[in-house]
This record gives structure tokens, sequence and C-alpha cells, in this order.
């Protein structure tokens, strides 16, 4: 996974922090007008971002170049179906203790964000993404059989619904270590 995708999918990974932020920062503008240049920075910077790393997400979803599939037989299949709500209230819902409408909030938040970010980029951990599941993407904890026999156990993000699917074959790009995106056109 490259770094601009690393980064994206960790941005994106905090979709509902950043609505927040933004519906902060302008009900702060909204009632006080006098000390407002972190509010519009963040308004204007946040969704400049998002949409940057909603274009790097888009184009490595609809990649299809052929070098880098690896084809699998599906032994099981368990839908992820909690790992979106065990995110959003382990690792957003805190950070919203953070004032985004002083500079010290913010940089506060920013070495806590940075920290975080560097660490999750350097050990290629991919964040759940509620963008994903709005694209109708679902998880899949599988358990996948190669062409030599071996069985692996990955996590599936995929558009198909895998459950019930065992012995069909999928085609797979690896996102990092744990991830496999299912690009089989069904």
């Amino acid at each position: 996974m490259t770094l601009s995708l690393s980064f994206g999918m960790f941005f994106l990974s905090f979709s509902p922090l950043w609505l927040s932020v933004i519906f902060v920062d302008i009900m702060s503008i909204v009632k006080n007008s006098s000390t407002i240049w972190t509010e519009k920075i963040s308004i204007i910077l946040i969704p400049v971002i998002f949409i940057l790393s909603m274009l790097r997400l888009f184009f490595a979803l609809n990649d299809k170049n052929d070098d880098n599939f690896e084809k699998y037989a599906i032994k099981s299949a368990y839908e992820e179906k909690s790992i979106t709500v065990e995110y959003l209230l382990s690792y957003i819902l805190p950070l919203l203790a953070f004032d985004f409408t002083t500079w010290e909030g913010v940089v506060l938040f920013a070495i806590f964000f940075a920290t975080l970010g560097f660490l999750c980029i350097k050990h290629s951990l991919f964040c759940v993404n509620i963008v994903l599941e709005l694209f109708n993407y679902s998880f899949y904890r599988c358990e996948l059989v190669n062409e030599d026999n071996v069985t692996i156990s990955k996590v599936v993000i995929s558009k198909a619904k895998l459950r019930g699917k065992v012995k069909r074959e999928i085609c797979t790009k690896a996102l990092n270590n744990e991830y496999f995106l299912d690009v089989t056109m069904w």
C-alpha cells in the first residue's frame, strides 16, 4: 500500500470526527465572530484533504492492474458486523474531547493524530473505514485456500456477499498483510 493510500485511508477512517469538527467550527463562527482563524482554516483544510483522500481511495479500488491479483478459494467467510461500531466508539468518540476552536486544542490534537497516524502507516495498519461501508463494502474474516492448497486467514473487503460462498473462487488484491480487497467481477 502506498503512503498516499495509507494516509488517505487513515484520514477517511476519521470521517465522523471531521464532520463533527466542521460542525463545531461553524457553530463557533456563528456564535463568536471575533477570533475565528482556527475555525476558518479547518473548514477549508478538512474538505480539501477529504476530497484528495476520496480520490486516492477511488483510484485504488478501481485499479484493474492484473499484476497484483491472486486467486483463492473461499474455505469459510464470516462477516465482521461490529468492527465499525467498535472502531467509532474506541477511537473516534474520545477524540471529541479536544477543543477544535482554539490553537492549543488543535495543536494538541495534531500531535496526537500525527503520532497515531505515523504508527498506523509505519506498521501498515489498515483502519476500518466507514466510507467503505457507505459504498456497500463489507468486511469478512475469511479462510482462503491458494492454488498450492495452502490455507491463510485474511480480512477480505468485498461488495459481494461472501457468506455461503464456500469453494467459490475470488480474485484479490493485497492492501497490506492482513487485508485483501475482493476484485472479482461477480
